[in-house]
């Protein structure tokens, strides 16, 4: 499995982790925001100039997702 493929993976399986404790707990301030630091950590794409950019936009794409999701996106789900 590549780098992509496995950062798709561990996102997905966040995501869900997110949704479900934004149902017990509600949203907050910097919701998701530890996940995405601690996915750059483990993928080591801090201040990494030779990071693969797919990769990275990956991430970049996910905290918007962290960023923007709110209630209506629960009442969804």
């Amino acid at each position: 499995m590549n780098i992509a493929m496995k950062i798709t993976y561990d996102i997905n399986k966040l995501k869900k982790k997110l949704i479900e404790k934004a149902k017990k707990k509600g949203l907050y301030e910097n919701f998701g925001q530890r996940e995405v630091g601690e996915l750059m950590e483990k993928y080591d794409l801090h201040y990494n100039p030779d990071a693969d950019q797919r990769v990275f936009n990956l991430l970049i794409k996910f905290g918007q997702w962290c960023k923007n999701f709110n209630d209506n996106d629960l009442r969804g789900l």
